[in-house]
């Protein structure tokens, strides 16, 4: 029965205190704790992609970080546009400027955004704060004006970084060009004519390789266009009338060469670079200026495109493998180590005149007179009985003092001269001796033999090999007997 099957046990005295204990225990609320996290965004870092020094205009800067940027959302599968708009070219800038602001400002920027409790002085001074898209900006007195945003507060950039420069390139472009249309250009014709009197010699003032600016009536001074002179056209009677110039497009980079005449082409105050010193057949020589034939100079032989310089000869030389002379040319304004040897052809009628009966100048004339003379009396002291004096001497000053003088030696290239022909030098009465204290003395016996040449210095290379060319010197050889 049921009854006799045993009850199910009742709880027991420490299961009753367990039991009073909890309920008498007190309720605990958790304790909650808040916290603040200063999450710091750092802006990308695109100068470790892009080198801004590669880039010469900032247009052009920004049009490829544009690029680069639509490139990078183009693979993250983002819509794109197909070309480069404002939108993305501001973006582009946005990203430059907070780069460079956050590699150049970092501690600026660390007390703007609250990170750092140290004020800067930076932000002191130009009352930095930032705006609504984390770009560092200046505000100071004129933050009231009607002034644009951009000028009333400017974005913070370094001074020195090339981003900065290029910021500037354009408008210093800009006003470069509007000084030049509007000032340089207005002026430029009136003192090419101030220049240049006749027209003969503006036709010489132009060369080949020359920067010009070309004439055009129906449109105003400040819009003619630069050109560069590639070639001279002269006339049948060798007379330089017209020019071959090449004019550049500024839109599409393309050339177009362009047949003007001289009078319509006016040269810029600058020479091409293009346009060497060696290139001895673009030049023609001239006599050496003097009182008489300076007003009287015949026009250009050998090439009428070469300009009006001074010059003169040093000797001529049989060239056995051509049929004519050459000529050694020192030209006005280079060194005696750029000397050239130039065919005749090469030559104009006036300087083979001077060649043939020179007429040098008179300080030019009393240097050599001097530098004989002090090389005879060293001589004449000497011991012994024949000696042989080489002394730099101008030869176109030895042709005008000697030509047509003397004899032929029994040696052809020397050629003996008594003391009457020592005339035209001007030399004084003791020249041709010397005596002692004690009444000593030795002269010289003449006739003497004389003969010019020309010297050379020293072979000379450079590390690479290259030998440097030589420099001829005029001499003057002088033998006599005591």
């Amino acid at each position: 029965t049921e009854e006799a099957w045993p009850s199910e046990p009742g709880p027991t005295k420490s299961d009753e205190l367990s039991a009073f204990a909890e309920i008498t225990k007190p309720k605990i609320e958790p304790t909650i704790t808040r916290a603040l996290a200063n999450v710091t965004i750092t802006p990308p870092n695109v100068e470790a992609i892009m080198d801004c020094n590669r880039y010469s205009t900032k247009e052009q800067l920004l049009r490829v970080t544009a690029l680069l940027k639509i490139f990078g959302d183009k693979t993250r599968r983002q819509p794109v546009s197909i070309e480069v708009t404002a939108n993305e070219l501001r973006a582009a800038e946005k990203l430059w400027v907070n780069t460079i602001q956050a590699s150049n400002f970092e501690d600026e920027r660390s007390y703007l955004q609250g990170v750092s409790k140290k004020e800067p002085l930076l932000v002191r001074q130009l009352d930095l704060f930032l705006d609504e898209e984390g770009t560092i900006r200046c505000q100071g007195r004129i933050d009231k004006s009607s002034l644009p945003m951009t000028t009333k507060r400017p974005i913070l950039l370094p001074a020195r970084h090339f981003y900065t420069q290029l910021k500037y390139h354009k408008r210093l472009l800009n006003q470069f060009a509007k000084q030049w249309r509007t000032e340089y250009l207005t002026s430029l014709r009136e003192s090419s004519r101030s220049k240049v009197s006749s027209d003969a010699a503006r036709k010489l003032a132009i060369e080949e390789g020359e920067i010009v600016v070309l004439k055009n009536d129906k449109s105003s001074r400040s819009f003619w266009k630069v050109a560069r002179v590639e070639e001279l056209l002269p006339s049948k009677d060798g007379v330089i009338r017209a020019a071959k110039v090449r004019v550049v497009n500024q839109e599409n980079g393309k050339s177009t060469w362009l047949r003007r005449p001289i009078q319509h082409l006016v040269p810029l105050e600058i020479r091409s670079s293009c346009k060497q010193k060696n290139e001895t057949h673009a030049r023609d020589p001239t006599t050496e200026e003097t009182k008489e034939d300076a007003s009287s100079k015949e026009p250009l032989k050998a090439n009428a495109r070469s300009t009006v310089v001074t010059k003169y000869f040093l000797r001529s030389q049989n060239n056995r493998k051509d049929t004519g002379n050459k000529y050694l040319v020192k030209w006005k304004g280079y060194s005696s180590f750029e000397n050239t040897w130039e065919p005749e052809e090469h030559i104009s009628a006036a300087c083979l005149r001077y060649f043939e009966k020179p007429k040098p100048l008179q300080d030019v004339i009393q240097d050599c007179v001097d530098n004989l003379r002090r090389e005879v009396l060293d001589a004449l002291r000497h011991k012994g009985p024949m000696p042989r004096i080489c002394v730099p001497f101008r030869h176109d000053v030895f042709h005008f003092f000697f030509d047509g003088l003397g004899r032929v030696a029994e040696q052809k290239q020397w050629t003996l001269y008594n003391v009457k022909d020592f005339v035209r030098c001007q030399l004084p009465n003791s020249w041709s001796y010397f005596f002692n204290r004690l009444g000593d003395g030795v002269k010289i016996r003449f006739p003497v033999k004389m003969r010019t040449f020309l010297g050379r210095s020293a072979k000379n290379v450079t590390q690479s090999g290259e030998q440097i060319p030589q420099c001829y010197v005029e001499k003057l050889t002088f033998n006599f007997i005591k």
